[in-house]
């Protein structure tokens, strides 16, 4: 009888540390409705119960009477008892343990497939949270999403926490959470003119012009054929239809118009003559693209515009067509005449090459003493073209511009290699040391020089 009382004596104790244990390690856990807890009086079976935690949190515990469990950790609870039976008994030990926890709830709020309570897991994070919600209903880059933790709002970055690259975006989840994720906020835009529908678009903040013509069923006609305005207050701006800079604002306005055109002609020396259509403040550089470009000699410095009432102007596009240096672009209006005539200046190849004499000076391309002697045939034998001369004729006065041909080719030093002008002459010489006074006067005789003064 002794060893049986011993060994329930034993076993009681084994429990209680047992019980004690899981006491300790449930400090972090606070109890509320629906827990379900055992209370041990160590020596007292009467007194060693099972209660199911009510709404209220009241359990009926014997000889002490109504005992708040609501938000007390287990070890807190043993304390409390035992305080309110050491009035009755002596020495009461107490252990309180958690025997079946009640089930964590955290809620999902706002776009998602399936809001509503979740229960959650240990270690549960937000992206699984969704992810049991049903994943977002829009675009997870544009949604704002928070988790609402008793008086505090907790801002997610939601693309970071799904794509790893910040681990503590990703929150653990706890009982009580609340993850709200609000969709995109809404801006009001007015989009009327040359489109589908046209009327009152709502759009996601930072939407741009592509995102309002999307929603207002796009373009009624070709893009470069409309002219979009954006109307913001007093101010007024042009957009190009695939603008992706622009952030609209609620309230903007947007105005796809006809874009206005202008009848124009060009004639002369390009590859497709003719009238054609320009949008409103297009010029001639526009007019000649869409004639197809020049033909292989253009007079660039003598184009002429005739202007719809008789007014002739007279312009040099050698620097926009052949330097690329835009400087002027005449504007065109209905009714304007563009000629391009074909270029009849000369440069003269002279000397030792095969085919001496005049060649085409073309404006639109750089010709070069390399193209010129090359358009000539090249040089004889017998030439010397480490002294070949530029003969240049400028205000009334003969230059003389030696050129080491021998240089260019052999040594490759293109810089020697001077772009020529109307009317210079190229001369190949035959001797190291030609005679140029002679030269010059052998040109002077025949016409080819106006002028003798150097």
């Amino acid at each position: 009888m002794l060893r049986c009382e011993y060994a329930l004596l034993l076993l009681l104790l084994l429990c209680s540390c047992q019980l004690v244990v899981a006491a300790d390690n449930g400090i972090t856990y606070r109890l509320k409705a629906q827990d379900r807890i055992a209370v041990n009086v160590m020596r007292h079976q009467e007194l060693t119960q099972t209660y199911t935690v009510p709404p209220d949190g009241l359990i009926d515990f014997p000889r002490t009477g109504g005992i708040n469990v609501i938000g007390k950790t287990t070890v807190e609870l043993a304390a409390e008892i035992k305080a309110q039976l050491d009035k009755v008994l002596r020495e009461a030990e107490v252990t309180v343990t958690l025997v079946d926890a009640r089930p964590q709830i955290a809620y999902v709020l706002g776009a998602v497939m399936r809001p509503g309570p979740y229960t959650v897991t240990n270690g549960m994070r937000v992206t699984e949270l969704l992810a049991a919600a049903g994943d977002l209903s829009n675009d997870r880059e544009t949604m704002l999403v928070s988790v609402i933790r008793t008086n505090q709002s907790i801002p997610v970055d939601l693309p970071a926490a799904i794509e790893g690259t910040n681990p503590t975006a990703n929150l653990a989840i706890q009982e009580g959470d609340l993850l709200w994720v609000q969709p995109p906020q809404k801006i009001t835009v007015v989009v009327s003119g040359q489109v589908r529908t046209p009327g009152v678009v709502k759009i996601a903040q930072k939407s741009t012009l592509l995102d309002a013509l999307a929603q207002a069923g796009d373009l009624l006609d070709r893009p470069e054929r409309v002219q979009i305005s954006l109307l913001r207050g007093k101010t007024t701006a042009l957009l190009k239809w695939d603008d992706k800079s622009t952030n609209l604002q609620d309230g903007d306005v947007i105005l796809v118009e006809k874009e206005q055109v202008a009848r124009v002609y060009i004639n002369g020396h390009v590859k497709a003559p003719g009238a054609y259509e320009l949008p409103t403040g297009a010029g001639v550089l526009e007019l000649i693209a869409l004639a197809g470009g020049v033909l292989t000699n253009p007079a660039l410095s003598q184009v002429t515009i005739v202007r719809k009432d008789g007014r002739t102007e007279s312009i040099n596009l050698v620097p926009e067509l052949v330097e690329g240096h835009i400087e002027k672009n005449p504007k065109l209006a209905s009714g304007d005449q563009v000629i391009i005539p074909e270029s009849t200046k000369r440069v003269s190849v002279l000397g030792w090459v095969n085919r001496p004499g005049p060649i085409p000076f073309n404006e639109s391309k750089r010709l070069t003493v390399i193209d010129a002697i090359s358009t000539a045939g090249g040089e004889q034998k017998r030439a010397k073209l480490g002294q070949v001369m530029v003969i240049r004729t400028q205000d009334n006065k003969v230059q003389r511009l030696p050129v080491d041909v021998n240089a260019i080719l052999k040594k490759g030093k293109q810089e020697l290699n001077i772009p020529l002008r109307p009317d210079d002459i190229v001369y190949v010489p035959e001797v190291d040391r030609p005679d140029w006074t002679g030269v010059l006067n052998s040109l002077y005789q025949v016409g080819l020089l106006a002028t003798l003064h150097l």
